[in-house]
């Protein structure tokens, strides 16, 4: 059996453990999530959805209970878990005492939890299995992969795909790793199977046709120089735009050989606001947040509870009329239930400042902190090969590119998100973690591998 001590951050030396298994029972936590999807119909896939659901809540635990065995220190992870237990907990009991659907509330319980634990889960198989960092890394290059294929594959056995009508269902929540791998291809050295993540992501972006996927590449680049605008005059640098750009000339080379029209869909996406004089989708976004901010601050109750999970959302005020003066009241007329197109707004219209508050600013403290950790590694580390600052500087990525996505999206509305959500924010407390320990702790006795026969 492989066996491996370490030494926490308050400087416990912690038993000996079996982290082999802890990463295997992590794979198959994250590889769970990787064929899930949206059933068209309310409940129509649940028979399936409960079987990923009890697959990762069974590896959950088994990591849990190792962690707790090895006397693990749990950071300060409690923190981000208390916070979405509060306003997992507000919501539902809101929820509930207005008679909301029981089975719409748990299935809106769900993508908070599967954030909140998968960050746990992360954060505690790191730890464990620090002397394996370089087998997680693949593993989760692997798991990227396999997201991206694996959702579009349910996709098109359950919808098909129309490459002149298809959107953001075609990408799963792995497209925000895929991109923070582009990020870091600018600094970094990055493996073979990141560069093919790349090109099929990059492939599947193209078919959805969705601009959020450009602000959160942007922020993810942007936050590299700006933390360290040095690595601009990097020679890397230029290499790293250079195969991008290769990249996506190639997949626009393919789409006008094929007569795909991918890149002609793209363009009068992107000039839709120029010709009709405001953007439909924009308008329609900001009409739904209108609705929640204005109910969020509707009372007193709702300002300190919220209006509970599986609510009704809806487009209201100005911009809800402009749209429907542009596509018509049919599409204006439309509703989410539960979470709507904008994460912050939504926390608070869900949970109120009581029940969200707290969630809010661990995001905020999250996204800060995700900023000082992309610093600290290109400070710090200029090697190519080490999966330790290559762990932190790409979890560090998924946050500031999940953040991103909720300024435009619904972040804890879907599943597959927060399970990347999670391993990014994991990946971000287990580095912060470990950095600041290696500064008290001598290198010599950190995390010493040892095997037994």
């Amino acid at each position: 059996m492989n066996t491996s001590i370490g030494i926490d951050g308050a400087g416990t030396v912690r038993r000996p453990i079996d982290s082999k298994s802890t990463v295997i029972a992590f794979a198959v936590a994250i590889l769970a999530w990787a064929t899930d999807y949206k059933s068209q119909g309310a409940g129509s896939a649940a028979a399936f959805q409960g079987v990923l659901l009890l697959t990762y809540f069974g590896m959950l635990v088994r990591v849990t209970l190792t962690a707790i065995r090895a006397e693990l220190e749990f950071g300060t992870v409690w923190v981000l878990l208390f916070a979405v237990g509060i306003f997992m907990a507000d919501s539902a009991i809101l929820a509930f005492s207005v008679h909301r659907d029981p089975y719409a509330i748990f299935v809106n319980l769900i993508p908070p939890f599967v954030f909140a634990s998968a960050s746990a889960l992360t954060y505690f198989t790191l730890s464990i299995a620090s002397d394996r960092l370089s087998l997680i890394l693949n593993v989760l290059r692997v798991a990227c992969l396999v997201y991206a294929a694996g959702h579009l594959g349910i996709v098109f056995m359950t919808k098909g795909i129309d490459v002149a009508h298809s959107r953001f269902e075609v990408f799963s929540g792995a497209v925000t790793p895929s991109l923070a791998i582009m990020a870091i291809m600018l600094i970094r050295r990055v493996s073979r199977i990141e560069l093919v993540i790349v090109i099929f992501n990059l492939a599947i972006a193209l078919l959805s046709v969705t601009r959020t996927l450009f602000a959160v590449l942007i922020a993810q680049v942007a936050s590299i120089f700006l933390v360290h605008p040095s690595s601009l005059t990097k020679g890397k640098t230029l290499k790293g735009v250079g195969l991008v750009t290769v990249v996506c000339v190639a997949l626009a080379a393919v789409d006008f050989a094929t007569g795909a029209g991918l890149v002609a869909r793209w363009v009068d996406r992107l000039t839709v606001g120029a010709r009709l004089g405001a953007d439909p989708t924009a308008l329609t976004r900001s009409a739904e947040t209108y609705f929640m901010m204005h109910n969020f601050t509707m009372s007193t109750e709702s300002l300190l509870f919220g209006n509970g999970l599986a609510a009704h959302i809806y487009m209201t005020g100005p911009d809800a009329a402009r749209a429907a003066r542009l596509v018509g009241w049919q599409s204006v007329s439309l509703f989410d239930i539960g979470y709507g197109h904008q994460n912050y707004a939504n926390i608070l219209f869900i949970a109120g400042l009581l029940g969200g508050g707290g969630l809010l600013i661990m995001q905020i403290l999250n996204g800060l902190q995700a900023l000082l950790v992309i610093r600290k590694v290109q400070l710090l580390d200029d090697s190519k090969e080490n999966p330790e600052a290559h762990l932190g500087i790409w979890g560090a990525l998924i946050v500031v590119g999940t953040l991103t996505y909720g300024l435009l999206g619904a972040v804890i509305g879907d599943r597959s998100t927060c399970v990347w959500y999670g391993i990014g924010t994991g990946i971000l407390y287990w580095y912060r973690q470990r950095s600041n320990a290696s500064v008290a702790v001598p290198a010599a006795i950190s995390g010493i591998p040892v095997s037994s026969g």
